[in-house]
């Protein structure tokens, strides 16, 4: 994964209506926390928060993209998302463009969080709260891009 091109859909939707995360290029680098809608909504939204709280720098934005599986799931994540007070714009793929684009995205969700430079290659992959070495290494690529 590492080095590939993420290619963002242009019908992605902002919880906020804030625009097309494709323009969204106001930091250095963006984690993207991507949610495929195969495991536990609230434990990834507690982890995203985790995230957040811990890491937040101009130089960084943190973009979750959450797919759904259906209306239910739609209507329980944004529930979720407005009661736990998630402090960056989240983006939702109905139609799971977001995986189409970027095939090469793992089934594994250990590979569904990156780190992207400015050209939206991925330099870092997998939970930067993972373990001390992982923060280490993420805090570091950060510094470099």
């Amino acid at each position: 994964m590492l080095g590939k091109e993420i290619k963002f859909p242009s019908n992605l939707q902002s919880l906020t209506n804030d625009g097309p995360l494709a323009s969204r290029r106001d930091s250095n680098a963006i984690l993207i926390y991507y949610y495929d809608g195969n495991e536990c909504t609230s434990c990834n939204i507690a982890n995203l928060n985790n995230i957040i709280n811990i890491y937040q720098s101009p130089n960084l934005s943190i973009i979750p993209i959450f797919s759904i599986n259906d209306d239910e799931h739609y209507l329980n994540l944004t529930t979720l998302l407005n009661n736990n007070s998630i402090k960056t714009i989240a983006y939702i793929d109905i139609n799971k463009d977001f995986i189409r684009k970027n095939s090469f995205i793992p089934k594994d969700s250990k590979f569904h969080t990156f780190l992207l430079n400015k050209q939206n290659k991925i330099v870092y992959v997998g939970n930067p709260l993972a373990s001390d070495k992982a923060w280490a290494l993420f805090t570091e690529i950060l510094e470099i891009i």
